[in-house]
């Protein structure tokens, strides 16, 4: 299972973003509603980035942006970022930042 969610991801990033990621670490898994759903999430530290063409579902509506640490801190604390994962990925990358390679 491990092994199939990092290609999913992979994928996802390139058909979403068109880039492409040398080095992969998993960050965190988790449930998003447990007791209601049983949907797991995995958030994974891309690095390496290789820049390519985004190639979205026609239906997906998606407009990449760059933010720097500070930039999403100030966002989150002032509520302007509320999606769980986002913040979840941000703060368990801010804690392990300087482990992660």
């Amino acid at each position: 299972p491990g092994e199939k969610v990092l290609q999913a991801a992979k994928r996802e990033l390139k058909e979403e973003t068109g880039y492409r990621a040398r080095n992969w670490k998993k960050l965190a898994s988790f449930y998003v509603s447990p007791g209601y759903v049983a949907e797991k999430m995995t958030i994974f530290v891309a690095a390496g980035l290789v820049e390519g063409e985004a190639r979205p579902m026609e239906d997906e509506r998606i407009e990449c942006r760059w933010f720097s640490a500070r930039e999403l801190q100030q966002m989150i604390q002032a509520g302007k970022l509320i999606d769980a994962k986002t913040i979840l990925g941000f703060l368990l990358w801010r804690q392990r930042r300087g482990r992660i390679k």
